[in-house]
């Protein structure tokens, strides 16, 4: 019996201690500082996105509106994000997008990064119709990867290599283009996600480590070779295990399962929206962490925004037009009902 209490006194010390171990996204984040310019986030007006269905939030690319809709099941962490710092939109993030879609056997998904960054240029690039923005003031995020890794059918270092090439082509025409503020992400613990528990890609541990390592090293190489670049990886890997190991505190009571299969329960109660997505709670503690980093590295603070002028300046609200929608058929059922009597009787 003593024994039995031992080791489970052992256990528990050691669940502490593994907890402890695991920090928040901003304590191994990655900052490097512009010589010309420090970072400024009080002046940040413009947020510009290329990624996948982590940020995407249905941007209609021909007026570049968006609805919000996502795989979070709620709002996903760039719509946090402008709900703490008004800013403009220009996401560019489509979900199943890669890095490059040379290892897309099939092509299902035409909006890769080259893709999306053609799409910026013919937007957003002097002369064209969204250009009103400046280098200072206007953050470019990219966060890519998990299609990449897990959709590729070629060998793990030469789907990084191939990836990473390709992103940094994209940062140099950036910031040729006058784009001076960097947002990085690393993969997330995508292997904790249900998909991956129930048996897919069983060396997904792995591949996500040497992603991690390789966006790093590009990371700091282009911050060394742009000396007027501000340049920030945040740690979202961290930031998401974090979330993940002590979701209790966080008042997350499953994270093994998804929302989408219990829908009569509350979705907060899940880590998981579906089988490879986190929900929007989960996207909610990621983004204030990510708000507060990017206000300890800034040289003014932002508070919390109460304005939402910018953000909501090319949002098409697709729950209201619904709403709408379904008020206007209901104001005209009478009359409809009428007409047909009228006609008929």
């Amino acid at each position: 019996m003593k024994n039995v209490l031992f080791f489970s006194y052992l256990l528990y010390i050691t669940v502490l201690s593994v907890k402890a171990i695991v920090q928040e996204g901003h304590v191994n984040s990655y900052y490097k500082a512009s010589e010309t310019s420090l970072f400024d986030y009080s002046k940040i007006t413009d947020l510009v996105i290329f990624g996948d269905s982590y940020s995407a939030t249905s941007t209609n690319y021909t007026d570049m509106t968006y609805t919000g809709k996502n795989e979070s099941g709620g709002k996903n962490w760039p719509l946090f994000l402008l709900s703490m710092h008004d800013m403009y939109l220009w996401n560019f993030a489509r979900g199943g997008a890669y890095m490059s879609d040379k290892f897309d056997k099939k092509k299902k998904h035409s909006y890769p990064l080259d893709t999306q960054y053609e799409l910026f240029k013919s937007k957003m690039t002097k002369g064209k119709e969204y250009s009103n923005w400046e280098g200072k003031s206007t953050i470019f995020a990219f966060w890519f990867g998990i299609n990449d890794i897990i959709k590729s059918y070629w060998p793990r270092t030469e789907t990084i290599n191939e990836s990473l090439s390709h992103l940094i082509n994209v940062m140099n025409g950036c910031y040729e283009e006058g784009a001076r503020n960097y947002l990085f992400f690393y993969i997330p613990p995508f292997d904790r996600s249900p998909q991956v528990i129930r048996g897919a890609y069983p060396d997904i541990p792995q591949f996500i480590k040497e992603f991690n390592e390789g966006i790093q090293g590009k990371v700091v190489e282009f911050g060394s070779s742009h000396p007027e670049a501000n340049v920030i990886l945040y740690n979202s890997y961290d930031e998401f295990d974090y979330i993940y190991v002590n979701h209790e505190q966080f008042n997350i009571k499953d994270v093994e399962r998804e929302y989408i299969q219990f829908p009569h329960r509350n979705p907060d109660e899940f880590y998981w929206n579906n089988n490879n997505h986190p929900g929007e709670r989960v996207h909610q503690y990621f983004t204030e962490d990510l708000h507060n980093y990017l206000n300890s590295i800034s040289i003014n603070k932002v508070s919390i925004s109460n304005s939402t002028f910018r953000a909501n300046s090319h949002l098409v609200d697709s729950h209201s037009i619904k709403k709408f929608n379904n008020e206007l058929n209901h104001s005209l059922f009478p009359l409809i009902v009428f007409l047909f009597f009228l006609v008929f009787f």
